[in-house]
């Protein structure tokens, strides 16, 4: 009669078995009435577990048992938050078909469309799109999903949030406008989707206008597009 909702410093068997991807043990702990929420230990419960190692089979488990789909974790956020950084479509579809909150903020990555932007996730991004994410979220420390996809040179991404009518002069964040962080990370192609779309060309950062980072690493094309643009 071992007590199946034991708590250690790593939490419950069954956050234990969600984490590590072990199917079958998931059903038996279940069947014996683990407590599906349970929040112990990692401060995750079992399906931000299974949601963040991309078990789809054990998220389908869980919820089934009514998990709570909106639980937060300390630092984490909420299961769809850590599928959408994960690149995890399908649990991403199984947690929106549950009406998993698109706009939660919990963690420290920002939004779920914040995280999958920031990694490239684009079927992610547009599944997301679909249900009404915030496309001006900000997070407390990477800006919105615009911002993050400029930087990382995610150009389709880039276009989905400019047709969702992302702002493209947002400032949140520690490094500056999507003009700024494409301009820094020589992305060509978007600083030319973000000049068409009538972004400040001059707006100054913390580590200087667009045209100052471009200028700064050598990308001369990128150069040539600002001061074509009206950088001075």
């Amino acid at each position: 009669n071992a007590n199946v909702n034991a708590e250690s410093d790593f939490g419950t068997a069954l956050q234990g078995a969600s984490a590590g991807g072990y199917e079958g043990i998931v059903k038996l702990l279940l069947d014996k009435n683990a407590d599906v929420n349970a929040e112990g230990g990692s401060n995750r419960s079992a399906l931000q577990e299974a949601s963040a190692g991309g078990h789809e089979g054990i998220v389908k488990l869980l919820l089934n048992k009514n998990a709570n789909v909106n639980a937060k974790g300390r630092s984490n956020g909420t299961a769809l938050q850590e599928a959408s950084a994960g690149g995890y479509e399908q649990i991403v579809k199984l947690l929106l078909d549950k009406n998993a909150d698109v706009n939660a903020e919990g963690g420290f990555s920002g939004t779920a469309l914040q995280r999958a932007s920031a990694e490239g996730h684009e079927g992610i991004v547009k599944l997301l799109l679909d249900k009404n994410a915030n496309v001006n979220a900000k997070g407390r420390s990477n800006g919105t999903a615009l911002q993050e996809a400029s930087a990382g040179g995610y150009e389709q991404i880039v276009k989905l949030l400019l047709d969702k009518n992302a702002d493209v002069n947002a400032e949140g964040g520690f490094s500056g406008t999507a003009l700024q962080r494409a301009s820094a990370e020589g992305h060509e192609g978007i600083v030319k989707l973000l000049l068409d779309k009538n972004v400040d060309v001059n707006a100054k950062g913390d580590f200087g206008t667009a045209l100052q980072r471009a200028s700064a690493r050598d990308y001369g094309k990128i150069v040539k597009l600002l001061r074509d643009n009206g950088a001075i």
